[in-house]
């Protein structure tokens, strides 16, 4: 936990930098893999990062103890 009381943990298929090179160098098919998302594709780390700032901000000051999923619908 944080000292500001926010805890975090993340996973899911999200096409950053890092992932791509690694999805090309293990031949990975993220767009197959991703067929069974809601969604069809994998994240974008913006997608990420507005759900992070709306949390940070004071728009989200009444909420307390939620888990908020930015996965696309898919659940691991």
């Amino acid at each position: 936990m944080s000292p500001s009381n926010v805890t975090l943990f993340f996973t899911s298929t999200f096409s950053t930098p890092l992932a791509r090179a690694n999805w090309a160098k293990t031949g990975f098919d993220a767009a197959a893999a991703t067929t069974a998302f809601p969604l069809r594709r994998p994240g974008e780390p913006e997608e990420v990062a507005r759900t992070v700032l709306f949390m940070a901000s004071d728009a989200a000051s009444y909420i307390t103890g939620q888990t908020v999923h930015v996965n696309g619908g898919a659940y691991f």
